[in-house]
């Protein structure tokens, strides 16, 4: 897969790229040897990293509630299944901040997980509701959408 940026080929040749067209979403350019590549926008790429981030966030909350399963890694699938959706989640945050600032990767990634466990636990594990957490939990989703949106301003 390419990045948002490519400078020259792997034969060596290297020079400008010079833009002439579009392929199934992906910008064409060829450089000075008549190498074709095919770029994605810094964009397309934001886009997916977002996008891998925000499934990134859910899995998260699925290894903490794994865990919570596992009563201490004392039972097989639940330990089994935090240790699969620990490895996905830390991927998905990795291939995110590929693209994306680490500060801002990491609070809505984090903040994704806390607010989706949080909200099941209350829910299905009965745990206590308060106005206090409703608050709480609100504020942390505003924060989530304001770092979304500060980020796809700058």
């Amino acid at each position: 897969m390419l990045g948002p940026l490519v400078t020259s080929s792997t034969t060596g040749c290297s020079g400008p790229l010079v833009i002439n067209g579009t392929s199934g979403g992906l910008v064409r350019a060829v450089n000075l040897c008549d190498r074709i590549w095919y770029i994605r926008t810094r964009n397309e790429v934001s886009a997916m990293a977002w996008t891998v981030l925000i499934v990134s966030g859910v899995l998260e909350a699925g290894w903490a509630l794994s865990l919570k399963a596992s009563e201490g890694f004392s039972r097989l699938w639940p330990s089994v299944t935090f240790l699969v959706l620990a490895a996905l989640s830390f991927a998905g945050l990795a291939y995110a901040l590929r693209t994306l600032p680490v500060g801002t990767a990491y609070a809505v990634w984090t903040g994704i997980g806390a607010s989706l466990t949080a909200v099941v636990g209350m829910a299905v594990l009965g745990e206590g509701v308060s106005v206090l957490k409703l608050v709480s939990l609100v504020l942390i989703v505003a924060g989530i959408i304001g770092l979304n949106l500060a980020e796809n301003a700058s």
